[in-house]
């Protein structure tokens, strides 16, 4: 066997390189003489046995070139981490085809048979060379290509046409928080995007890749980190295809997190803020009308009350009971417009630290009778609670009120519940003046078992005037009233109300130092 050197020249006039060669085999005279010829131009040589203990030390090796004795050997090498990128040259014993079709069928690339010509050996070095350079040629083009998009300000990821993650840049790694070589092969639905969305993207990507579409389009997803984080991503995307057929999708995204929350926030201002101008736009023509419905209310309750002393005692009776009942009503429209009065003024009256379970009690005692016998009142509290500075008399009005509220939107029956707890730690965004909050507080809860509010409704429902009721049976002023007062003391009410389900409106009342006993 005539040995052909390291010096000899190739077709180029280059010296061949030197080659990283697995030889996996028997040590038979064949595999002797190829390790003589294959050291003697200059190449490095692994021999193993075609065990699995041989097979697992070849993957350290990383060789350009395989030299395999046996199909078996050839299956479990290509089966490996990096069995595709292998060139791998099957050892047949004789030209039988049924062994060359074997050798193919395990994945060889090419074959020699025994005896081994030692120009048909060197063709195939030659080739495992050629192949060697161009494998370097093209990671030195990847390595050039990955500069360019790890400069680039976006998210670039590759897809096969599987799913399987085959490219992302230095953006997007850093956004995810693994090494690019973590994630490729991964599936991408899997890996990086949270359950509860994965699907409709998969049915997306499906639907796309089924031809239905020339690409995914643009679209928005939610991806997870490796700490759990979890970042919203608008990505805008291309079909990757050769000779017409879909070879996969390349994307590019940007991180909208914090601009999405931005321009949320933005939208709950700008909600707050129209929402403060009307109510205050409200609040001072209530006002305006207040004040000159006060002075007419004046003059009739003044010009009844003359009216009345003036009577002799031989008046007719029902001319009495007229000027009695024209008497009645101006009180009572005068307390209307007090409240209204309140309302666009502000005005929380006498303010001390009342024991709020008497208060409550009274409450319960002093609504029973207009309460239905099906209708039960139940009051639960605590005797130790911190202390809230309150006016009693409000107390009365806010909870006399929400629990008429409760008594006409059940009807016949149903029990309403006035619970007292103390909130620690409390933080919700408030249903009347749509501001968030947190704190300690004392809640105090009025809740029904009727059928729920509708959201429309709940976003209405603290308005002056405004009201759900039949004509004549409501004033449309006792929740506007409940919203006033309780911003008034700085506190706060949250509504909570399910369909069929029922509505609990509770009460937030900031915590003052101390504790009652």
């Amino acid at each position: 066997m005539t040995p052909v050197t390291a010096a000899t020249a190739g077709p180029d006039g280059d010296t061949p390189p030197r080659l990283r060669i697995l030889l996996v085999g028997d040590d038979d005279p064949l595999c002797r003489s190829m390790k003589h010829q294959l050291k003697e131009d200059g190449h490095r040589l692994a021999c193993v046995a075609g065990d699995a203990q041989g097979l697992a030390l070849a993957r350290t090796f990383r060789p350009q070139l395989v030299l395999v004795d046996g199909a078996e050997a050839c299956r479990a090498l290509r089966r490996g981490r990096r069995g595709e990128a292998l060139y791998i040259v099957a050892l047949l014993r004789g030209d039988d085809e049924n062994l060359l079709a074997e050798a193919f069928d395990a994945g060889a690339d090419d074959f020699l048979t025994r005896p081994v010509v030692p120009l048909a050996l060197q063709a195939r070095v030659d080739t495992a060379g050629r192949l060697a350079a161009l494998r370097r040629k093209a990671e030195r083009e990847h390595r050039a290509a990955h500069r360019y998009l790890d400069i680039v300000d976006a998210i670039v990821l590759g897809l096969d046409a599987d799913g399987g993650i085959t490219l992302l840049n230095r953006k997007g790694c850093d956004l995810l928080g693994y090494q690019e070589r973590e994630l490729l092969g991964n599936d991408w639905f899997r890996a990086v995007l949270p359950g509860d969305c994965r699907e409709p993207i998969r049915a997306l990507f499906a639907y796309a890749a089924s031809g239905n579409m020339e690409d995914l389009g643009d679209f928005e997803t939610v991806l997870v980190t490796r700490n759990g984080e979890r970042r919203l991503v608008a990505w805008r995307s291309g079909a990757v295809r050769e000779r017409g057929r879909l070879h996969g999708f390349l994307l590019s995204g940007q991180d909208i997190t914090e601009r999405r929350a931005v321009e949320q926030e933005r939208e709950r201002l700008l909600r707050d803020l129209a929402q403060a101008q009307k109510m205050q736009a409200v609040g001072n023509l209530t006002g305006g009308i207040a004040h000159n419905f006060n002075n007419i209310l004046a003059s009739v309750i003044g010009y009844t009350e003359l009216a009345q002393d003036a009577l002799p005692d031989s008046a007719d009776d029902n001319l009495r009971f007229f000027l009695n009942s024209v008497h009645d009503a101006g009180i009572e429209a005068r307390g209307l417009v007090e409240n209204l009065m309140k309302f666009s003024r502000g005005n929380v009256g006498e303010q001390r630290t009342p024991l709020l379970l008497p208060v409550l009690n009274d409450v319960a005692r002093m609504l029973q009778p207009v309460l239905t016998a099906s209708m039960p009142l139940h009051v639960q509290a605590s005797e130790l609670m911190p202390r809230v500075l309150v006016n009693p008399e409000h107390i009365h009005q806010m909870v006399t009120n929400l629990c008429i509220n409760a008594r006409d939107a059940m009807g016949d029956s149903g029990a309403i519940e006035v619970r007292l707890r103390h909130r620690s730690r409390l933080a919700a965004t408030c249903d009347s003046c749509h501001q968030a909050f947190e704190g300690e507080f004392v809640e105090l809860n009025v809740c029904d078992q009727g059928p729920g509010i509708p959201d429309e409704v709940i976003a209405r429902m603290f308005e002056p005037f405004f009201t759900t009721k039949a004509v004549g049976k409501g004033t449309g002023l006792g929740m506007s009233m409940v919203h006033g007062t309780m911003h008034d003391y700085g506190g706060h009410v949250l509504v909570e109300s399910a369909a069929g389900k029922g509505t609990c409106v509770r009460l937030l009342f900031p915590v003052q130092a101390g504790r009652e006993g």
